[in-house]
């Protein structure tokens, strides 16, 4: 009885291993059987733009595929943070004989997008501001690299910038700047020759409006105004050296 029961347990034992290295052997066989393909989608500061395209194909397979990446607004994909790397539509994937797991990753980086800009001038009677609609659709209009600053805001003869109250471009192109213009303050002095007199200096605000009264000077009659510069050369309104008949002639319109 002890004997018979010896050889079952035997038995048994064996037949357990049997199994359980079938097992190990069945589980091995599968592992290699299938292969993972991975494209991450990054910012180009690491973190994560969008889930993660993911296929798991047959080990030994002919790989050729070409994965659509997602569109995020206001970034463009590129399979590289080189500088010179181009936008890229798709992710091709060209493997002759799939035989390991493979991760691809491709960046998000800022694309151009559209941005507005609102122009303010203050207002020659106070300190207010109206809005400037007078220039062309292209000074209104433009585009810039999301999470950027524009490189620059219009100038105006006359004005300085003062800020702007908004950060960055946004990726969705719904950016506004509104800039703010401080008319300049200008001496205007009359040279009223020697024996010249009636007209005082002016400190007045761009584009204040002011009467002067006429100067005199004994022996001489009042022609006009004529601009002239810190040299004392005569000028048209453009800001063009002219003759002294040219500025005489000016004077009489």
């Amino acid at each position: 009885m002890k004997l018979k029961s010896r050889k079952a347990a035997a038995l048994l034992i064996f037949f357990f291993v049997l199994i359980v290295g079938t097992v190990a052997s069945t589980v091995v066989c599968l592992a290699n059987d299938y292969c993972t393909i991975r494209v991450d989608y990054k910012y180009s500061d690491g973190s994560v733009a969008h889930d993660p395209y993911v296929a798991v194909l047959t080990y030994g397979d002919e790989v050729n595929l070409s994965v659509k990446n997602p569109i995020i607004p206001g970034y463009k994909p590129v399979d590289s943070l080189e500088a010179q790397a181009e936008s890229a539509a798709t992710t091709v994937l060209n493997y002759p004989s799939l035989d390991d797991d493979k991760t691809i990753t491709v960046y998000y980086v800022p694309d151009l997008v559209h941005y507005r800009v609102r122009y303010f001038k203050q207002n020659v009677r106070d300190d207010l501001y109206t809005e400037d609609l007078s220039l062309s659709n292209d000074d209104y209009e433009k585009k810039g690299y999301t999470g950027s600053m524009p490189d620059s805001f219009k100038d105006f003869s006359g004005f300085t910038s003062l800020y702007h109250d908004t950060d960055t471009i946004a990726a969705d192109g719904s950016t506004v700047f509104k800039v703010y213009y401080e008319r300049n303050y200008y001496l205007v002095n009359f040279h009223l020759g020697e024996g010249g007199y009636g007209v005082e200096p002016v400190y007045a605000k761009q584009g204040t409006t002011y009467n002067i009264a006429t100067p005199k000077r004994a022996g001489y009659d009042f022609l006009g105004w004529v601009k002239s510069n810190d040299n004392g050369d005569y000028l048209d309104d453009s800001g063009n050296t002219i003759t002294e008949t040219q500025a005489r002639n000016t004077a009489r319109k």
